[in-house]
């Protein structure tokens, strides 16, 4: 009795199923899709090669100099003690590279969390909101003849020479 009973429902699924196939197939889905042609695989293929190419031989475009900036000094920040001492801070201006240096281990976390936008922010002396944190302040060049602005107006060294007259 109950295989009985599971024939016809075997029988009617299976006319359900035809009968869903027919009405798809008015719809344009009842046949499977048909391959593409080798003329239309070559085509792809030529211009995929094309595009390649073009990518392989432009230049690549310049990194923003404030955000790169921003990126190595967060590197720093972020990095251990190891990592930090061998860090190589070429394209880091010097009074930024004298800030990172004379930051204590708080400090540098403070800028590690901030990420690397406000990082390039507080190498351009700007506003950045951390707390704790002191800008780099920027030394300026100084001409040879120029003197110091802490000696400037007092008197040269005497030379040995005037000791012994």
């Amino acid at each position: 009795m109950l295989r009985a009973i599971m024939r016809v429902i075997r029988r009617v699924l299976a006319a359900v199923g035809r009968g869903l196939i027919k009405i798809g197939s008015l719809f344009g889905r009842g046949a499977a899709p048909a391959m593409p042609s080798p003329e239309f695989e070559e085509l792809v293929d030529g211009q995929a090669d094309k595009l390649r190419q073009e990518l392989e031989s432009s230049p690549e475009a310049e990194p923003d100099p404030v955000t790169s900036l921003g990126a190595r000094i967060h590197a720093y920040a972020a990095a251990d003690a190891d990592g930090r001492a061998g860090f190589d801070f070429d394209g880091v201006p010097d009074d930024v590279a004298l800030a990172l240096v004379s930051l204590t281990e708080v400090q540098l976390a403070r800028l590690a969390a901030a990420g690397p936008v406000v990082c390039g922010r507080w190498a351009r002396g700007e506003r950045t909101g951390l707390v704790g944190v002191p800008l780099p302040t920027p030394q300026k060049a100084q001409d040879a003849g120029e003197a110091p602005a802490e000696t400037a107006g007092s008197e040269p060294a005497p030379t040995p020479a005037a000791f012994a007259a």
